[in-house]
């Protein structure tokens, strides 16, 4: 039982940390910028602990492209290859939030920009922010952007609703086990009054029946006894 709940309490433990501290980020779902203006994407990670904060572009639907990296105890940040020209992108890290900074906005530079953490082997991403032109804004960008918007919402929620789940399906394991614990012992109580009943009953009949034999049991003949008594001899 002991085991039971401290493995439990591990699990909780690692799930009320997924879900309130490993959180990125990304305050903008969309940002909009005018050709030729810069702007600038923040993100924000936890505050403790060893982790590794990342950038990464999505363009068209294709292949993630690479933006750059930082480690929370490191001042240094690996930049990719499309990304290292200063005079286009700046980053800035302080081991809180991992800015990116896109300059001289211009029609390459419209995609889905997101940011991650990598800590205990496991990745976790922000809502990810939208960049485009301000011109380009019209009607159907904006219902996009309101899609994008219930997205997000939705990646807020889930980890949430996942660790109700398993909060659940635990406490129905411990209150299985202690019902079953708690049977088990009832069941043993029973059986142990049972058998002391048998005990004394099987004790009352082996009573009785020895009783019945020495009621039944034939007296034997009693011999003759002989008194004698003293005969004093009177002389004359």
């Amino acid at each position: 039982m002991t085991r039971l709940l401290y493995f439990i309490c591990l699990v909780l433990k690692q799930c009320v940390y997924a879900v309130f501290v490993l959180r990125v980020s990304q305050p903008e779902s969309a940002v909009r910028v005018q050709p030729g203006h810069s702007t600038t994407l923040p993100c924000f990670t936890p505050d403790d602990g060893h982790f590794k904060v990342f950038w990464f572009k999505i363009q068209n639907s294709s292949a993630p492209v690479f933006v750059a990296l930082a480690e929370s105890d490191k001042t240094a940040i690996i930049i990719g290859d499309k990304f290292q020209d200063p005079t286009k992108y700046t980053l800035g890290w302080n081991k809180l939030s991992f800015s990116l900074s896109v300059l001289n906005m211009e029609q390459t530079d419209i995609a889905v920009y997101y940011c991650g953490i990598i800590i205990y082997r496991e990745m976790y991403f922000g809502n990810g922010t939208r960049l485009m032109f301000e011109e380009h804004f019209n009607g159907t960008e904006k219902n996009e952007e309101k899609e994008d918007d219930c997205r997000n919402q939705f990646v807020f929620v889930w980890p949430t609703l996942i660790t109700i789940i398993v909060m659940s399906i635990l406490l129905n394991i411990i209150l299985f086990y202690i019902l079953k614990k708690h049977r088990a012992g009832i069941s043993q109580t029973n059986g142990s009054q049972n058998s002391k009943t048998e005990e004394m009953n099987y004790v009352a009949l082996t009573f009785a029946h020895n009783q019945k034999k020495i009621k039944q049991r034939p007296k034997k003949d009693q011999e003759p006894q002989v008194t004698y008594g003293a005969v004093k001899h009177q002389e004359n």
